[in-house]
């Protein structure tokens, strides 16, 4: 039997600003009715993620700064290399000049994965592309934080994409690649991945959720 559950999608899909946007962008912005949705050319405009970085990124005096020299940022590293992939974690404004000097460069990309106890079930946190010693400060910095009951997340897909939507967008944890639910009776585990994540985000920007009244 299929069970309906009232739930806050918009805490799902939004982020936390003023405004319906996901990811740093309006939602809906790929949907055919969007305005101004075609340019000049007839094609559609491509997705900034310039802009995207700054909504997240952007300090009170209006710089962004390299996450790496803390200098000021000229550019945007994608962290897993893959340049479609314009999830928020995936974004690291940088500084160009500095970080050709740096010689982690030159190292293959890792994975590393940390598991932090929790009460109905464990959480496994993979990220990938960030140097190993950048990978255990923001680790170490990372806050687990409680879902809010009013929300009515009554399944794990919800829960998962709320959290990884804190920890990339409140946080902004760079190189998230795997969110998984260990639970800790059933042994069952449940993951979400970086595109699994993307796919949802694609699906607001093409068709916005709107509370049927």
């Amino acid at each position: 039997m299929l069970h309906v559950f009232q739930m806050n999608y918009e805490s799902l899909m939004y982020d936390q600003s003023e405004g319906l946007t996901c990811n740093g962008i309006p939602a809906g912005y790929l949907h055919r009715s969007y305005p101004h949705i075609v340019g000049g050319d007839g094609k559609p405009p491509p997705i900034d993620v310039q802009k995207i970085v700054e909504t997240f990124h952007k300090e009170a005096d209006g710089k962004v700064t390299c996450m790496i020299s803390g200098l000021a940022s000229d550019g945007i590293n994608f962290v897993d290399g893959n340049l479609n992939n314009f999830l928020i974690t995936n974004l690291q404004p940088v500084n160009k000049e500095e970080i050709a000097k740096q010689e982690f460069r030159m190292l293959p990309k890792v994975s590393i994965t940390r598991t932090f106890q929790g009460t109905k079930y464990d959480l496994d946190v993979e990220l990938h592309g960030v140097p190993a010693f950048l990978v255990k400060d923001a680790l170490d910095k990372l806050v687990i934080p409680e879902i809010p009951s009013e929300l009515g997340l009554a399944y794990m897909e919800a829960e998962l994409i709320w959290l990884w939507n804190h920890m990339t967008k409140t946080q902004l944890l760079k190189g998230l690649t795997v969110l998984s639910a260990i639970d800790k009776q059933k042994g069952t585990k449940v993951s979400l991945t970086n595109r699994a994540a993307l796919t949802f985000v694609l699906q607001v920007l093409q068709n916005p959720y709107k509370e049927q009244k």
